[in-house]
């Protein structure tokens, strides 16, 4: 077996992508970017036997300091914003032997690196091993995630659509709202006005401001995949979202709505339109995603209303070298006064913030 850690301009990352379904997440320049803000290096573990292939890709960070003095040799990694899950291609469906050996040889690989800990979204619908996984980590099942499925008839999404949503829908169409691709990207200005004023109205975090110069470098990167929907009334946008387009899977990466229009819910035009969109394209799903921090809580029961087809959505968490990671833990226990045990699962644990809020760093 061959393993080893790959660059973003490696192009064994886009060979393997090329054999196999993936998402944007996947995508290497899409790692890259995301590690940029995380202000990490991006890498993807790599294992290739024969036809056989396992790839992850990582966002790595250095242990500064002000986690805990003299731990600057090692580095955790995380992933990217989105569900970049790892990738396996076999030969043979059933070669249960090369994943379990290529998921040893992940932590061998990452330890050799310094990296103690990894946390990994796994994808809701790209099928992952994971039993597997749980060998070497620990796959823990959080809520679960949306999507409409595009093979059935447009009759048929409609009526999985629930009266609420679909009452809202028609209301806002009798008002003249109206959605649509905007093909010459003429709204990308008003589009990013309208996604921070969103953002501040439900007092996002400061990570999900993604600055202009990201999101001109998410169109350079996905191209074509990537589409600007609008939803307009009287000649005014009144919501607006970026639309990724990847390998049969259409999502809405970001969107807002402008502050006015809230009462006519213009979302719900938007994502009418873009699953419609979708299916026309021959497209197999349109993935609506789940709730905030993957639980079933007011915003997954919004999407849920769009669609009856339901995905479990699993992160998995990964120790490769344990007196490293417990050292680190108990040095946050002895700052923060309590136990890391339990504290909501957040992996790793020592990356919590503490009760003054010292940390704060985040997956």
């Amino acid at each position: 077996m061959k393993a080893s850690l790959i660059e973003p301009d490696s192009p064994h990352w886009r060979r393997v992508l090329s054999d196999v379904d993936h998402d944007f997440s996947h995508l290497s320049g899409f790692t890259a970017l995301s590690a940029c803000k995380e202000k990490g290096e991006p890498i993807a573990f790599l294992a290739e036997e024969d036809d056989s292939r396992f790839m992850v890709p990582l966002i790595v960070r250095r242990l500064g300091t002000d986690v805990l003095p003299g731990m600057s040799q090692f580095f955790d990694a995380t992933c990217a914003y989105g569900y970049p899950g790892p990738i396996l291609h076999t030969a043979n469906v059933r070669d249960d032997h090369f994943v379990d050996r290529a998921l040893h040889t992940f932590i061998e690989v990452l330890r050799g690196r310094g990296i103690i800990a990894a946390f990994v979204r796994l994808h809701p619908i790209l099928v992952a091993p994971l039993d597997a996984l749980g060998h070497v980590g620990r796959v823990v099942r959080h809520g679960d995630t949306v999507s409409v499925d595009l093979s059935l008839t447009d009759e048929e999404i409609w009526r999985q659509t629930s009266s609420f949503h679909r009452r809202g829908i028609e209301r806002a169409r009798k008002q003249g709202y109206v959605a649509r691709m905007d093909e010459r990207w003429q709204h990308f200005d008003t589009f990013i006005e309208i996604y921070y004023q969103t953002m501040r109205r439900v007092g996002a975090q400061e990570f999900y401001y993604f600055s202009r110069e990201y999101l001109t470098t998410l169109r350079e990167i996905l191209g074509d995949r990537l589409r600007l929907c609008v939803v307009e009334f009287e000649g005014k946008v009144a919501a607006a979202g970026l639309v990724t387009e990847m390998c049969g899977i259409v999502q809405i990466y970001l969107a807002g709505t402008r502050q006015e229009f809230l009462p006519y819910s213009p979302a719900k035009t938007m994502e009418n339109f873009v699953r419609y969109w979708a299916k026309g394209r021959r497209n197999r799903f349109f993935h609506l995603g789940g709730g905030v921090s993957g639980e079933n809580d007011s915003l997954f029961e919004y999407k849920a209303g769009f669609s009856h087809l339901r995905h479990p959505f699993f992160t998995w968490r990964v120790v490769s070298n344990e007196a490293a990671y417990l050292a680190l833990v108990a040095n946050w226990e002895a700052r923060a006064g309590i136990r890391a045990d339990g504290l909501d699962g957040f992996f790793p644990a020592y990356r919590k913030s503490l009760p003054d809020g010292e940390i704060g760093r985040g997956r």
